[in-house]
């Protein structure tokens, strides 16, 4: 269950920027479906690491595909300009994902450093 939390919640954010994606797709001409789905893929690489955020990056590009880009509840993409709009995405996403999971791992590793320092100098204290 431990390694299945991590998708679960990032399928939860995946649908609430799909949610907030309709809404303001259906009230406007905006074009960068994609755009509401960068920070699901930021969130899944800090929280949980690489891997739920290349789910994202691959669950996004899907429901971009099927869900808002013509031909609807389909794959295809035929539109330039959506797929120039995925094509960058998937490029931020490949740069973001990584970068956000090396800063979260070097988090922890400081944290590790500082309670070993912690430690050692309660050792050398008494």
């Amino acid at each position: 269950m431990r390694h299945i939390m991590p998708y679960l919640l990032t399928s939860l954010a995946l649908i609430g920027a799909g949610l907030a994606a309709h809404i303001v797709t259906s009230m406007t001409a905006v074009v960068a479906v994609s755009l509401f789905f960068v920070p699901v893929v930021l969130f899944s690489a800090l929280a949980f690491g690489l891997f739920p955020a290349i789910y994202a990056a691959m669950a996004t590009v899907m429901l971009a595909a099927y869900f808002f880009y013509v031909p609807i509840f389909s794959l295809a993409v035929e539109d330039p300009v959506q797929i120039v709009d995925l094509m960058i995405f998937t490029g931020v996403a490949a740069v973001v994902g990584p970068l956000a999971d090396w800063a979260r791992r070097s988090a922890r590793q400081l944290k590790q450093r500082e309670i070993r320092m912690q430690q050692l100098y309660e050792v050398g204290r008494h």
